[in-house]
Parts: structure tokens; sequence; C-alpha cells
């Protein structure tokens, strides 16, 4: 994806959703939403624009309350259909195979491990951080991003040797084990996982 808000999206349907619009986007009573952000502070009205730019959608933050505080969505919908919202999930990043997106996350891996160093200052500069610990940081995100852009070593068994996974630390990973058919897959195809 492209739009810089990361790759968290969700597809919700309108109806269900909770809390307030705070952009006056209006919503009609059903429709589906793609959540593309959440943070505890609002969105600033240039990121708002921004979404709605490069996603090609209308765009618009809501809040709602988890565990008593306020949290904002930058959401861009509504979409008519689940189809519809489907398709803007997809994006420029769903629309590459898997190969690909591996690839670019190994990319950024690579391109972190070798800028450590600056992401180290600019990260103990920025949140005070020890120097020794923001660097650690920075090699775990390299780490990080090189096991998500390719596959897991296995052990005698075929299993996915998980060791290295163990040190992971403020990650969430979902590890889902499919088996592909020789010929490869697409995005559609049902795997048997």
């Amino acid at each position: 994806l492209t739009s810089g808000f990361g790759l968290r999206l969700r597809l919700l349907h309108t109806r269900a959703r909770r809390g307030s619009v705070h952009l006056s986007v209006p919503l009609p009573p059903s429709g589906y939403s793609v959540n593309l952000e959440s943070a505890r502070t609002p969105f600033p009205p240039a990121a708002v624009s921004a979404a709605a730019r490069t996603q090609g959608a209308q765009a618009y933050v809501s809040q709602a309350p988890i565990d008593g505080v306020p949290w904002y969505r930058l959401r861009i919908g509504p979409f008519a259909t689940r189809a519809a919202a489907e398709a803007a999930l997809a994006g420029p990043w769903g629309r590459i195979t898997a190969a690909e997106r591996g690839r670019v996350l190994a990319r950024i891996g690579a391109l972190v491990l070798a800028r450590a160093d600056d992401l180290a200052a600019i990260e103990a500069t920025d949140v005070g951080k020890p120097l020794k610990q923001a660097r650690a940081d920075a090699l775990a995100l390299a780490r990080y991003m090189e096991l998500m852009g390719h596959r897991l070593p296995s052990d005698a068994q075929g299993q996915p040797a998980l060791a290295e996974l163990k040190s992971v630390k403020n990650v969430a990973l979902v590890f889902v084990t499919a088996t592909v058919p020789a010929g490869g897959s697409q995005q559609g195809d049902n795997l048997d996982c």
C-alpha cells in the first residue's frame, strides 16, 4: 500500500459501527468501510485528505471508546457492496503477488539494517530512548522484516523452525500454515490451511 498509513486494513460493516463520525462525512445506514489506521489522537485534516487522494475514495475519521479511552479511526468508504470494499482493500499492495510483497518487506529490512545507526540516533533523540536500546530495536525491526519477507526455515520433519521467533517482542505475528499447489496460487484461491 502506498498511502503511508500502514498495512493494517480491515473491512467493517458500517451498520455495526460504534462511535461517531468527526468530519461530518455522511454515512448511509448500511454499507462497508475500510479501516486504514487507528490512533489515540485525532487525525489531522491533511492525513484525511491524503488518504482520500491516495486511496481514490471518500475518507473520514470516526471515534470509538476502547476501555474508556477514545480511539480515532481513519477510514475510507462507504462502499455499497462488500465486493467494492474488498476491491478497495486490495489496492496496489493487494494486487501484487505474495512473492513480490515478500521482496518488498525483505528490502525494507535490508534498508533498515543499512541505516540502523541513523535510525537509532533518531529514535534516541525523538523519544529519549537509550542509544543502545534504540539500535537493538532497529536491528530487531530489520530482522522481523526479513522474517516476514521470506519463508521460515523448516526443521528435519518439514515443520517451521519457530525457535528464532521466540525472541520477538512487541510484535503481533499471525502464523498460518498452508499447502500451496506446486503450480502456485493467486489472490482469491482457497488454500488448505
